[in-house]
């Protein structure tokens, strides 16, 4: 009896040992998983941030984010730089408007007061020193951080638009995330694959 019950202590010790073992493993190996899986994930919105980036840089309208208190910029596109005939770089964290006329500065700061205050404000179309005609508009964004004017300023007509216009319905189609194209009305012109 006395040798049955020793030896069920070493067993008993060899089990515990052997569950402890087992136990740590699996947290290696779930560790190990669970930053694989982080890995993937951060992966992926890196790719969605870079799809986005790429639209965002070849799109013709001119498109600016700017801070809603500040109004500082917080990002531009190329098209802004050409249009506001700046460097995009160096628009960043410079107050907006600028590289407008006065007469149509004032004209987009009442647009982004009207937007502020209702959410939305109807197109407005301007004029700048060059006698170019330009067609603003702003959406505001909320998020956690703030709250953003996004505007685009876009001069109508042109073989560039048209050009760029087609650049991101190619990227769009091949685009893995969904898309939808609409015209200001809310109309859909143009799905890509994902989206269907």
């Amino acid at each position: 009896l006395r040798r049955h019950a020793a030896g069920t202590g070493t067993d008993r010790r060899q089990q515990i040992a052997q569950c402890l073992y087992v136990d740590m493993r699996r947290d290696e190996i779930g560790g190990g998983v669970e930053e694989i899986f982080q890995r993937r994930h951060f992966a992926r919105l890196h790719q969605a941030e870079m799809r986005y980036r790429m639209l965002f840089n070849i799109c013709a309208a001119a498109i600016l984010i700017v801070d809603a208190d500040s109004p500082r910029i917080v990002a531009t596109n190329p098209a802004a730089g050409r249009l506001l005939e700046t460097p995009s770089q160096k628009l960043v964290n410079r107050t907006f408007p600028r590289g407008l006329s006065a007469t149509a500065a004032e004209e987009v700061e009442e647009l982004l007061l009207r937007v502020r205050a209702a959410g939305t404000a109807e197109d407005i179309t301007v004029r700048n020193d060059n006698d170019a005609v330009l067609q603003p508009t702003a959406t505001l964004i909320r998020r956690e951080d703030g709250t953003y004017f996004l505007v685009r300023i876009i001069t109508p007509g042109g073989e560039m638009a048209d050009t760029s216009n087609q650049k991101v319905l190619q990227v769009v189609g091949k685009s893995p995330d969904s898309f939808i194209v609409t015209d200001a009305a809310g109309i859909v012109l143009a799905a890509n694959k994902a989206f269907l």
